[in-house]
């Protein structure tokens, strides 16, 4: 019923018309994925004695004004949290070498502000594959330790670099991380891909 309402709402404030068949997958799609990432999280919640869990939790100030909020947070004992960023599939992940490599660097942006500038303790991080929870990939601090001054420090000037660029930018060219990306942007047909890398 809720996944049924929700969508209704979506597609009413979107205006968006479905057929019956595009509807129905699409209802079936937002039940699996919700139903996926539900059960992962009670179960996370109640084997590690959650206190408090959020969704859309605010970025809130940062020295870089970067706006956005974290699909999960969750308030652990020991005054530890776990943050978790919900996806539709493995390909929106990539893998643990990319994430490590900062090829995806969403998660990283939330990990840096709550370590660095909130002082909070990590005690599991990644990413929730909801079409296939199994896939999903997950950091399991307390068990070994990902989060090192290392990573951190490397991950800060990586971001300062990319903030440097955009702020010098002066044509916002498309330039994906790989041409798959290509296969699901909206614009790929108007798009003057040959042009990305001038």
């Amino acid at each position: 019923e809720l996944c049924l309402m929700v969508l209704e709402d979506f597609l009413a404030q979107q205006k968006i018309c479905l057929n019956a068949k595009s509807k129905l997958a699409a209802f079936y799609e937002l039940l699996h994925y919700s139903q996926n990432g539900i059960e992962f999280l009670i179960n996370f919640l109640v084997s590690n004695k959650a206190i408090t869990i959020a969704f859309e939790s605010p970025l809130g100030k940062n020295p870089w004004g970067i706006a956005g909020s974290i699909d999960c947070l969750i308030s652990l004992p020991e005054n530890q949290i776990a943050i978790f960023d919900f996806k539709r599939s493995g390909t929106a992940i990539g893998s643990k070498k990319d994430t490590l490599a900062f090829e995806k660097i969403q998660i990283w942006i939330y990990l840096i502000l709550l370590i660095r500038y909130q002082f909070k303790k990590i005690h599991t991080w990644g990413y929730l594959n909801l079409s296939e929870i199994e896939a999903s990939l997950v950091f399991k601090e307390f068990e070994s330790s990902t989060l090192n001054d290392y990573y951190l420090d490397e991950f800060q000037d990586f971001l300062l670099n990319q903030i440097e660029k955009i702020n010098k930018e002066k044509k916002f060219k498309a330039v994906p991380r790989n041409n798959k990306i290509c296969y699901f942007c909206e614009v790929s047909l108007l798009c003057d891909k040959g042009s990305c890398n001038e």
